[in-house]
């Protein structure tokens, strides 16, 4: 699939093991997934710090960090179906989501304390302008994402690589993470300070 044609399938409804409805269903993958990214964020991050999530999806990630008192949040999704199912979670009916496609994202104002993805990046087509601008907008950026399926749909990448070369150094990284496939890694890097 080209960059189009990505954009396209993430747009318009979805069926089967993406589609929003099943996104935010419960099951013991999903519970996993989400415990281990609220025990790294109670590890790593304070409940006033600003953050983005870049492909939100229908928020399941966004309410469980709201659920644990991080009331600073936002989003990013491409899926109108899928904010709007998002809206009708409790504590979700009000924060700021951005409906537009990550290409289009840039040029943002604002700033973030954290900027994080899960399973989001591993659909974006190479694009240094996309991934450059990221350095200029958050203080620290986390991926959890797929490095190493290829398929229509994914884009296998080392992601040290591919940040560090846009102004970023890595500072951790883990393999194995709970309720993840085996091609999962989560990175996280801070910023550069800029000379």
């Amino acid at each position: 699939m080209n960059k189009e044609q990505k954009e396209l399938y993430w747009k318009h409804k979805r069926e089967g093991r993406n589609s929003p409805t099943k996104y935010i269903t419960p099951n013991k993958k999903r519970i996993a997934r989400t415990e281990q990214l609220l025990d790294y964020f109670n590890q790593y991050f304070c409940k006033t710090h600003k953050i983005l999530e870049l492909g939100c999806n229908a928020g399941r990630n966004l309410k469980a960090l709201k659920d644990e008192g991080f009331n600073n949040i936002e989003g990013v999704e491409i899926n109108a179906d899928a904010i709007r199912l998002l809206r009708t979670q409790k504590g979700l009916e009000n924060i700021k989501v951005k409906e537009c496609s990550l290409h289009n994202l840039f040029p943002i104002t604002e700033t973030y304390d954290v900027i994080f993805t899960m399973a989001v990046f591993e659909h974006i087509a190479d694009d240094p302008l996309f991934f450059s601008q990221l350095q200029n907008n958050t203080n620290f950026l986390i991926t959890i994402e797929d490095e190493f399926t290829k398929s229509d749909r994914h884009k296998a990448r080392n992601y040290k690589k591919l940040f560090e070369s846009f102004g970023f150094r890595q500072i951790e990284s883990k393999r194995f993470l709970k309720g993840l496939p085996l091609s999962f890694v989560r990175r996280m890097f801070i910023r550069k300070e800029k000379k």
